[in-house]
């Protein structure tokens, strides 16, 4: 079973409230979990610059992953948000492209979203190119005794 670590790099408490709730119900499914993990190049400021200062913003503007959860037969890369968007679904592929780049996984790498909501059609689309997508906690339904009125 996975150990939880609870360095939350970056996130804001409602996401880590997300993640958290997520984590125990999924925690066995995994074996280990980091996060805030840089990939991709980086911005160069120019050969203006000192350096160690080119270097510094370099390692800064690499893009970060919340979160990449590693079962045994794959990696989850996962985008945490309250609301998932365009711009949610856009960072996913550009994540999981430059992974695969830096890490060069000998496992599948899984695409993930992790949200409290998304518009139906985002849902769709993201189904559709195999993101996973957990919405989270799973709406409940509303007591029929709530939304009928008596009969009589």
């Amino acid at each position: 079973m996975g150990q939880l670590n609870r360095h939350y790099a970056r996130l804001l408490e409602p996401d880590i409230e997300i993640l958290l709730d997520f984590q125990i119900d999924h925690i066995s499914e995994y074996t280990s979990w980091t996060y805030d993990t840089r990939v991709g190049p980086g911005r160069d400021p120019g050969p203006s610059f000192l350096p160690e200062i080119r270097q510094m913003a370099l390692d800064l503007s690499r893009r970060r992953i919340d979160c990449i959860a590693e079962a045994t037969d794959r990696i989850d890369l996962i985008e945490i948000c309250q609301t998932a968007g365009y711009r949610t679904i856009g960072q996913i592929p550009i994540y999981a492209a430059y992974y695969a780049q830096d890490f060069k996984p000998s496992k599948p790498i899984r695409p993930c979203i992790l949200c409290r909501d998304i518009a139906d059609d985002l849902a769709i689309f993201c189904i559709k190119n195999g993101y996973q997508l957990w919405i989270y906690p799973q709406p409940q339904p509303i007591p029929e005794t709530l939304g009928n009125p008596p009969t009589t």
